[in-house]
């Protein structure tokens, strides 16, 4: 089993890189995020998940385990595939992923091409209790913590629970990390309305 690939990007299509490792060009499927970064040249190092199929070795390369591991976790709910979930992991920022599930955000995942409501709550009610997602919105966030703690805790007082509204905290921050207390409480408010 491949677990990683050190080496310099020959060619970048619209789904892959060929990793050019000691003379032997690997073809990994990665998420946008990869594929927009990198520049054919550079020295490239990913994490490897690999499928055997009958008729092919599939290579998919992530930045971080984290990442992977949010891949794998998507792998494995019902319905989703390969390339559903690559297709998730280029649509939607790891931090506004993890906060999408944890928070119940079902819209924020349907709005992935390809995936439907009924995929969305399925992914959500497969993974909102992952030990992964649990204080995800903080885990893996650049934001400032104490805002996000204020904001929360305000959240919770006003009846919401603590996963829901770590969730609501966090997609609103990514989108505005300058957005004040009382703005996050209103939009979050407003979120848990739309639903």
């Amino acid at each position: 089993m491949i677990g990683k690939l050190k080496g310099i990007i020959e060619e970048i299509g619209s789904e892959f890189i060929i990793l050019d490792v000691g003379g032997v060009g690997y073809q990994v499927y990665c998420p946008e995020n990869i594929l927009n970064t990198r520049q054919v040249g550079e020295v490239c190092s990913l994490h490897i998940q690999t499928y055997v199929r009958e008729d092919a070795i599939v290579l998919f390369g992530f930045e971080s385990h984290y990442q992977k591991d949010i891949f794998l976790l998507l792998r494995s709910v019902n319905g989703v595939g390969n390339k559903t979930a690559l297709s998730i992991l280029s649509k939607i920022n790891l931090n506004e992923l993890a906060a999408a599930i944890s928070g119940g955000n079902q819209k924020l995942i349907a709005s992935t091409p390809g995936i439907g409501n009924k995929t969305a709550e399925r992914i959500i009610l497969e993974l909102k209790n992952h030990k992964i997602f649990a204080g995800a919105a903080y885990a893996h966030s650049d934001f400032d913590t104490s805002k996000m703690q204020d904001a929360t805790f305000a959240l919770v007082a006003l009846g919401i629970s603590k996963t829901q509204a770590a969730g609501y905290v966090s997609q609103i921050l990514a989108k505005n990390p300058d957005c004040q207390i009382d703005d996050i409480i209103r939009q979050a408010l407003t979120m848990r309305g739309e639903k």
